[in-house]
């Protein structure tokens, strides 16, 4: 049986160009949260195009995430970076969280996975995985707590004994919901059957589109089926993609990754 390369926290650390100290103090958790943010890109091109089920092993997003230089989704993203943080001296496990969709009205699933930090007797809610507008930084875990990261707002409430949820302030001034989750520690054999469905079912929404977004200073780069979209200092252009070679090409310059040709289809669909 082949050996598993070692997992080797600074080679992390540099994949996020991470430089500064490694106390786990709540001032480095917000760094390193933002600069996971913007410098590993969300993104879903096993699924939707190497058609690849998505690996739940820590080596495994290992090697695609520092030593490949590719970026993953929340299931990869979140898993990994709690255990970066473990490996730094925090607290920390990952959670079931539930996104919430203003235009989405019924029973909403808990298909994202989060990360919970415990730091001073006060736990954080944290997310690098979300192909979004994330907090760039923790977010206590406190009934009525409001905190600003790079100029974005966030509160978080108390819904009832065990669910807890995250509201942005978004341009319009109003607090829109954005995910529910509970503090309850999970593992990585809690996410394997709903990793399963969204990087292998038909249905999922991950094997059906390319899904990139990563996070700039001032701005933020998406690419959401089609449309590449550039938002930086309050202004957005948009272009299409005709094909796989523009998404390569989009995706080495404005999310930092590359990726590989594979024979067959070219046009993003």
């Amino acid at each position: 049986m082949e050996e598993k390369r070692k997992m080797d926290p600074r080679a992390y650390l540099s994949r996020m160009h991470w430089h500064g100290d490694l106390q786990p103090t709540l001032e480095n958790l917000n760094g390193l949260v933002y600069a996971h943010q913007t410098h590993v890109a969300f993104e879903n091109m096993d699924p939707y195009y190497y058609k690849k089920p998505v690996s739940l092993d820590p080596a495994d997003i290992y090697e695609k995430i520092v030593e490949r230089k590719r970026g993953g989704y929340c299931f990869e993203m979140n898993g990994l970076f709690c255990w970066l943080l473990n490996e730094l001296g925090y607290h920390a496990w990952t959670c079931m969280v539930k996104i919430v969709r203003p235009d989405f009205d019924g029973p909403i699933p808990a298909m994202h996975r989060g990360v919970i930090v415990e730091l001073e007797q006060d736990l954080y809610y944290c997310d690098v995985g979300y192909g979004g507008p994330a907090p760039a930084g923790a977010v206590r875990v406190e009934d009525g707590f409001s905190v600003e990261h790079q100029g974005e707002f966030f509160r978080m409430t108390a819904l009832d004994r065990y669910w807890w949820e995250i509201e942005r302030n978004d341009s319009s001034g109003e607090w829109v919901p954005q995910f529910r989750f509970y503090t309850m520690p999970q593992e990585d054999v809690d996410f394997m059957t709903m990793n399963y469905f969204c990087s292998t079912a038909p249905q999922s929404i991950f094997t059906q589109m390319p899904f990139f977004n990563i996070r700039t200073k001032g701005g933020f780069n998406s690419i959401f089926g089609e449309d590449f979209t550039y938002f930086l200092q309050g202004k957005r252009s948009v272009q299409k993609l005709a094909n796989f070679q523009d998404l390569q090409q989009v995706g080495k310059i404005f999310f930092g990754i590359e990726l590989p040709e594979k024979d067959g289809e070219t046009t993003v669909e």
